[in-house]
C-alpha cells in the first residue's frame, strides 16, 4: 500500500473558497481522474474531507476507486459499497490499519490525500511515509481564498523531482509538480534504501504480537547491500550511531567473551537487560551468573562444538574455532564456498541467554582480491538493531580484508522477520525526516597482522557526520 497528495492549488497556495473550487480546469481534472484511476484488481483510495468530497461531487470520483470521507458524523455521509466515512487519524499507519481491517477482501494500491486544508496539514506531518505529492500549481490568483495548501512546509520537507507546464488556452495554465521527501533525493543511495525499508515495514508491515508483549509491525524476507570499497564503513547517518560500542562489542565477540559485564566496564550496555538475574532465571538460566550470555555468539565463533559451563571457564583449544578457519580459508583456499561463520548451535540455543539474531555469515573472494560478506539474520530490530549490525558486519569484513590482504567489498544482509517494535515507531519517523550524509571510511593500524591483535585504538572512523541521537526502549 502507497500513499500519495495530490492537490491543485492557485498562486499562493489557496485551493478553496467559501466552500468551493474556485476555477474550472479540465485539464486538472483529466490528469486527477488519470494518476488515480485504479483498475478491477487494484483499487486506490481517495482520502478527503467531506466539504470537498460534496465540492467535487461523487459523480467526478471515477470507477475502481473506494473514497473515504473524513468526518465526525457518519449521517452525513451517504455511504455505499465505494464510499465510506471514516472519524479516525489521518496518520498513514493508522488509516492503513483501518483499511486493512475494513476491506480485507481488496487489493490496495495507493491511498490518495485529496483535500481539504486539514487533511492536506496531516499528510505534510507525515511527509515521510508519502511516496509522492502531486502539485498542480495554476498560474492565477483567486481572491478570498480562505482554505489552502502550505506550498513553503512542503518545499522544507520535499524536493522537487519534475515538473511540467501545460497551456490551458480559455481556462488556466498551470504546472503538474512532483514532489517526493526529501531523503529520497541525497546522495547516500546505500542509507535511502534502509529508510525506504523503515516505511515500507510500517506501511505493508502486519501488526504481530512478540516474544516480548511490545508488539511489532513485520514483513520477513528482506535484503539490503552496502558498499565498502574504498575504505567506506556503513554507519547510519539519520540518526547518531554509539560508533564505540558497536566496535567494542564486535571486538568481544571477537575474542570469544561471554561475560557482559566486561562491556558494561567499557561503558556499553546493549547486553545489560538481556543479562540480568530476572531476565536469566525467566529463561530457566538460574545457573549462569548474572551478566553471562550463556553459549552465544562470541563463544560459538571461537569455541564451536565446545561444552558451555559458564563465562569463567577457559576453553582454549576446545571446539571448533570458526574464525581463525575463516581466515585460514581465505589466506589458503580463498575461492572455497565453504568460508562460512555460524552462531546457530541447534545444540546449545538452550544454554543461550538470547538465540543469535545475525546468525550466518558467507564470505567471498573474488578474483581481483576483493572480499564480500553476506549475512543472515533471522530477527531484526531495525531501529535498535540492525543499525549495529550493518556497522559490525562491514567493519569485520574490512578487519579480515585487511589481516589477509584483501579489499572489502560489499555487505549483503538478508533479512528474516524484518520489524519496527510498536514504541518505536514515533522515533522512527524523526529519524525518517532526516536527510542522509556521507557514509564514514575507516582506518585499520597497518602492523595489525591477526584478526585477534586488533584494539579499539586500531580501528578509527573517519569524517562520521550524523543527526541527533534519538533514544527509544529495548524491548527485552
Amino acid at each position: 500500500m502507497k500513499f500519495s497528495v495530490i492537490a491543485a492549488c492557485e498562486k499562493e497556495g489557496g485551493i478553496g473558497k467559501q466552500g468551493t473550487i474556485p476555477w474550472r480546469c479540465s485539464i486538472d481534472m483529466n490528469y486527477f481522474q488519470s494518476v488515480t484511476q485504479g483498475s478491477q484488481n487494484v483499487k486506490n483510495v481517495l482520502v478527503m474531507g467531506r466539504c470537498t468530497f460534496e465540492s467535487i461531487g461523487s459523480k467526478n470520483l471515477g470507477k475502481n476507486r473506494l473514497t473515504v470521507v473524513l468526518s465526525h458524523n457518519k449521517d452525513e455521509v451517504y455511504e455505499d459499497k465505494d464510499i465510506v466515512a471514516y472519524s479516525g487519524s489521518l496518520n498513514p499507519i493508522v488509516l492503513k490499519d483501518f483499511l486493512v481491517v475494513a476491506f480485507p477482501e481488496l487489493s490496495i494500491g495507493t491511498v490518495f490525500y485529496c483535500g481539504g486544508q486539514t487533511v492536506y496539514e496531516q499528510a505534510l506531518v507525515y511527509a515521510s511515509l508519502f511516496d509522492s505529492f502531486l502539485i498542480t500549481r495554476l498560474e492565477i490568483n483567486v481572491d478570498g481564498c480562505d482554505r489552502y495548501f502550505d506550498l513553503e512546509i512542503l518545499k522544507n520537507k520535499c524536493s522537487l523531482i519534475r515538473s511540467s507546464f501545460f497551456e490551458g488556452n480559455e481556462e488556466p495554465s498551470g504546472t503538474f509538480m512532483h514532489y517526493v521527501p526529501s531523503y529520497m533525493t541525497c546522495n547516500n543511495s546505500d542509507e535511502i534504501q534502509y529508510l525506504k525499508l523503515c516505511k515500507k515495514i510500517l506501511l505493508e508491515g502486519e501488526k504481530r504480537d512478540d516474544r516480548t508483549g511490545v508488539g511489532t509491525y513485520s514483513i520477513f524476507g528482506q535484503c539490503l547491500e552496502f558498499s565498502l570499497s574504498n575504505g567506506v564503513l556503513p554507519c547510519l547517518t539519520s540518526k547518531k550511531l554509539a560508533i564505540k560500542a558497536v566496535i567494542k562489542e564486535l571486538l568481544w565477540f571477537i575474542s570469544g567473551s561471554t561475560n557482559s559485564k566486561e562491556l558494561e566496564n567499557e561503558g556499553v550496555k546493549i547486553w545489560t537487560g538481556n543479562t540480568s538475574r530476572e531476565f536469566l532465571d525467566k529463561r530457566g538460566l538460574t545457573y549462569l551468573k548474572e551478566g553471562d550470555i550463556g553459549a552465544g555468539y562470541g563463544f560459538q565463533w571461537r569455541y564451536f562444538g565446545a561444552d558451555y559451563h559458564g563465562m569463567d571457564e577457559c576453553y582454549e583449544g576446545k571446539g571448533v574455532d570458526q574464525i581463525s578457519e575463516i581466515v585460514h580459508l581465505i589466506k589458503n583456499d580463498p575461492f572455497s564456498r565453504r568460508i562460512i561463520l555460524t552462531a546457530w548451535n541447534p545444540a546449545a540455543l538452550s544454554n543461550m541467554a538470547l538465540p543469535p539474531c545475525h546468525m550466518m555469515a558467507q564470505f567471498y573472494v573474488s578474483s581481483s582480491g576483493e572480499l564480500s560478506c553476506q549475512m543472515y539474520q533471522r530477527s531484526c530490530d531495525v531501529f535498535l538493531g540492525i543499525p549495529f549490525n550493518i556497522m559490525s558486519y562491514s567493519l569485520l569484513t574490512h578487519m579480515l580484508a585487511h589481516v589477509c590482504g584483501l579489499r572489502a567489498s560489499k555487505l549483503t544482509m538478508c533479512l528474516g522477520d524484518t520489524h519496527i517494535y510498536q514504541n518505536h515507531v514515533d522515533q522512527v519517523l524523526t529519524q525518517m525526516k532526516n536527510i542522509p550524509y556521507s557514509f564514514p571510511t575507516v582506518s585499520l593500524t597497518e602492523n595489525v597482522k591477526s584478526i585477534f591483535d586488533f584494539s579499539l585504538d586500531d580501528i578509527v572512523v573517519k569524517n562520521y557526520e550524523s543527526h541527533s541521537y534519538i533514544r527509544a526502549p529495548m524491548a527485552v
